[in-house]
């Protein structure tokens, strides 16, 4: 083994020996990799469902909320034009009919 490798062992294995550490090590490293650091691909689509469903959620409210204010002024409030308009770009957005 390379010197300067060696040195690093003996300078963190305290009082064990040199085969305890390196045994020591490669364990600790493999029970590591062995636990489960990946995401399956069922648990990314289901993520990107819920993305797609909060970004929709997020423009409905925005759509919503920023057309009624330009139409409650331009029709007043209650008014039949907002949610004409309203439909109109939802449909076009999300395929409504």
């Amino acid at each position: 083994m390379p010197t300067e490798l060696v040195k690093k062992i003996d300078d963190n294995r305290r009082d064990m020996s040199q085969a305890s550490l390196i045994e020591f090590l490669i364990d600790s490293q493999l029970k590591h990799e062995s636990k489960d650091r990946y995401v399956s691909k069922e648990e990314i689509e289901s993520f990107e469902q819920d993305i797609k469903e909060l970004l929709k959620s997020f423009f409905d409210f925005s759509l919503s909320y920023g057309s009624e204010l330009v139409l409650d002024a331009k029709y007043g409030k209650g008014g039949d034009g907002f949610r004409h308009y309203e439909d109109q770009i939802l449909s076009r957005i999300w395929g409504k009919t």
